[in-house]
């Protein structure tokens, strides 16, 4: 073990960013992008990752993805989700994909995503 006495790194916040932007599509297709990418380094290195791993990792990511496909009615992405055995589903996403199909319950949705994003939550 080894110490050193000085500043190595910064956390820096910002108003706009790729991973902070105010803009939901921009915001949905940056998760989106980070899921490719953590599916590929599952993948390529299955060997050290096992079911319980991949299954947690996946059941996250389907839920942070779950409003913004609903809110976009990105079918692709939620036939993948209801595809996926997603242990302990909250409420209010089971209802989110009980409702998707239907154009008031995505505008709801989206209108929520709209606020909460725009209050940094």
């Amino acid at each position: 073990v080894g110490y050193i006495n000085d500043t190595t790194c910064v956390y820096r916040v910002v108003h706009s960013g790729a991973s902070h932007n105010k803009d939901i599509k921009v915001r949905y297709e940056y998760l989106k992008g980070v899921f490719k990418t953590e599916k590929y380094y599952l993948e390529k290195y299955s060997t050290y990752f096992n079911e319980i791993d991949s299954h947690f990792l996946y059941n996250k990511r389907y839920t942070d993805h779950i409003p913004f496909a609903v809110a976009f009615n990105d079918k692709e992405v939620l036939k993948e989700i209801r595809s996926f055995n997603i242990c302990n589903l909250k409420w209010k996403f089971k209802l989110m994909l009980a409702f998707s199909n239907i154009y008031m319950a995505r505008k709801f949705v989206y209108k929520k995503l709209q606020k909460s994003i725009q209050h940094g939550l």
